[in-house]
């Protein structure tokens, strides 16, 4: 890197570094809200009446780091 710029190329690594250790976080951060939503449904799942209901279908899926996700037909009574 050269130093024309403002900036020694250290601090211009640094600041990159800085970018994506505040991806990371972000990433992080939507990926603990996913769970804590995943193991809320899943605790309303175990509490319904099975006879309630209807056969599970899937509603949508989509293919994250080569897993297929479906998500199904859920009925929450609150």
């Amino acid at each position: 890197m050269r130093r024309d710029a403002d900036a020694a190329p250290c601090q211009r690594v640094g600041d990159l570094l800085d970018d994506r250790l505040t991806d990371v976080a972000r990433r992080i951060a939507a990926l603990q809200a996913l769970r804590e939503s995943i193991t809320t449904l899943r605790a309303q799942a175990s509490r319904a009446d099975e006879a309630a209901c209807p056969p599970s279908r899937p509603a949508a899926s989509s293919s994250r780091l080569g897993r297929i996700v479906s998500v199904c037909c859920m009925v929450t009574i609150c």
